[in-house]
């Protein structure tokens, strides 16, 4: 069965970066991720789409609609 979601630990081994590059490129919008509840403290989740944008260009994209937002 194939992941629809990575946590930001699956996705900074594969890429080879810390979580905290990681989560520092969420909040500034250059990477797509959600919260499993409503609350800060929540983990985020990586969306496969996502996985695959950055493996393809990079986080290079800064867009700051989708830093840590629930997605609809």
């Amino acid at each position: 069965m194939e992941k629809e979601f990575y946590t930001v630990q699956e996705f900074a081994v594969v890429f080879r970066i810390s979580e905290r590059s990681i989560r520092n490129a969420i909040k500034q919008g250059r990477v797509r991720a959600f919260r499993v509840i409503d609350s800060k403290r929540s983990p985020y989740r990586i969306p496969k789409s996502e996985f695959f944008r950055v493996q393809t260009i990079g986080m290079i994209e800064q867009n700051p609609k989708l830093s840590g937002h629930i997605l609809d």
